[in-house]
């Protein structure tokens, strides 16, 4: 294939080999290219799928976790067979560098959190101490990131992977929320199936651990149908039923995350299609309205325990929904931040540090394992805030590489989703929103530059073991 053929031009690099070498050797025109074909569906269909399983694992490894680390090493296995070199286009190597250099910026703050004394809640399973739990989690990370590029390069090396993913992705979600909806639906029946559970009132939760995180997965599907019928070009009426199911099964799951993620997808959509006046009204009808049902599902009581804290963890401390979650994490994490600002306690160490005397300070401790649940906050108390700033900014660069391109702002509104998600809950280890983001990404790639696109002559870097790296412009080729 030529390094020219795109209009931006190609990056070779070894380093980019485990990420996205298998994508591009069955998108090239190689002999055998149509043997690994099947390998694009495979990848595509497995992580659309699998996505939604988060709650279905062989020990503590998620079935999506399993796949996407088989996938990479498979791709590392193409990348070896293939002389260490592959071609990519510029955008997905910049983003390769960039994603290793935050991994390696997360292990090394991992290595620095092995100084620092643990408090476990209880006696842990091997994979819950240091230095394995920080493992684990860097793990899951690279596999995200990983299966995020390799998804990327696939679908931009061949477009038609892009409705197969789009399809395939709100397929899974309507499985997950047909499968919530009955399970919500028997235990009213009196038939207690695994998809809901009641906590004084019955919340659908589908393949998750509870409705919250089903909540914040289903809009990213709602999300994806409007991409389908605003840029691929899906029937209206089969998008609008597909939606009335999504959301039904939503407001079975009784998720404020996801409304709250929903409103804010909403906002950034008219921002970005400059549909202010529309913006407005929207906002002043239904502000009122979601006030007042949200506050009837406890979210009046919730800002409340927050802004009474000390007062009410002191009648509260044997309630876990007092001494754990998002309610305690509103006051450690910030505690954590303070002690810890630069390099933070370790990837996945809150659980760890939780117990920390000199961090309750007078609060009480908990025998439970505990989450902070609280986003980006959540991510620099481990993290510190420069690597929590530089994930942030990574996040959202997809964004900016997809407004560089000639699409509707649905598009942009789906590669936006990711960094929504992550703020209102959604753990940056969790493979949905990174598929996502590869689904929008993708699509962008393969559209004409706007005029933000700046040009320059494409050029693509060639690596090779015996020669090392050198530059060359793609009219060499």
């Amino acid at each position: 294939m030529a390094a020219g053929s795109n209009d931006v031009g190609y990056e070779t690099s070894a380093l980019n080999g485990i990420a996205v070498n298998a994508a591009n050797n069955f998108a090239s025109g190689s002999p055998s290219s149509s043997g690994l074909r099947t390998v694009g569906f495979l990848l595509v269909a497995g992580y659309c799928f699998l996505t939604p399983l988060t709650d279905i694992r062989l020990a503590d490894v998620q079935s999506i976790e399993a796949y996407g680390l088989i996938c990479l090493l498979a791709a590392y296995g193409f990348f070896a067979r293939n002389d260490w070199s592959f071609t990519a286009p510029r955008q997905l190597a910049q983003l390769f560098r960039l994603h290793v250099l935050l991994i390696t910026a997360v292990i090394s703050l991992a290595a620095l959190s092995l100084r620092l004394d643990t408090f476990p809640p209880f006696a842990l399973p091997p994979l819950k101490t240091p230095p394995l739990l920080s493992l684990s989690r860097i793990v899951q990370l690279a596999v995200c990131i990983g299966g995020f590029l390799l998804l990327t390069l696939a679908m931009v090396r061949r477009p038609s992977l892009i409705r197969l993913a789009a399809q395939l992705y709100v397929w899974s979600g309507l499985l997950s929320a047909s499968y919530a909806l009955l399970s919500y639906a028997a235990w009213h029946a009196g038939v207690e199936l695994p998809g809901a559970y009641n906590v004084s009132f019955i919340r659908a939760r589908g393949f998750f651990v509870e409705g919250g995180p089903l909540g914040v997965y289903l809009m990213s599907v709602i999300v994806t149908v409007a991409f389908r019928m605003g840029q691929l070009g899906q029937q209206k009426k089969i998008g609008l039923v597909q939606m009335a199911i999504l959301f039904t099964a939503l407001l079975a799951a009784q998720s404020k995350a996801a409304l709250l993620l929903g409103m804010f997808m909403v906002v950034i959509w008219q921002l970005l299609d400059r549909r202010y006046l529309r913006l407005l009204v929207g906002v002043a009808v239904v502000m009122p309205i979601f006030v007042v049902a949200v506050a009837n599902r406890g979210l009046g009581d919730y800002v409340r325990i927050v802004m009474n804290f000390e007062e009410e963890i002191q009648t509260h401390a044997d309630d876990s929904s007092y001494a754990m979650g998002r309610i305690m994490a509103t006051v450690l994490a910030p505690r954590m931040i303070m002690e810890h600002p630069l390099a933070g306690v370790g990837i996945g160490n809150y659980s760890l540090q939780r117990n920390n005397p000199e961090i309750l300070n007078g609060l009480p401790t908990t025998d439970g394992w505990d989450l902070p649940g609280l986003s980006y906050i959540g991510y620099a108390a481990e993290l510190g805030l420069p690597c929590t700033l530089f994930l942030m900014w990574l996040i959202w660069r997809p964004v900016n590489l997809a407004a560089d391109r000639l699409v509707k702002p649905v598009c942009l509104v789906l590669c936006a989703y990711q960094f929504v998600a992550h703020l209102f809950g959604a753990q940056v280890t969790f493979a949905y929103p990174w598929v996502t983001t590869s689904i929008g990404l993708a699509y962008a790639l393969t559209q004409l530059p706007g005029k933000r696109l700046t040009g320059g002559r494409p050029f693509r870097l060639v690596w090779n073991r015996s020669a090392g790296m050198t530059t060359t412009s793609t009219s060499d080729s």
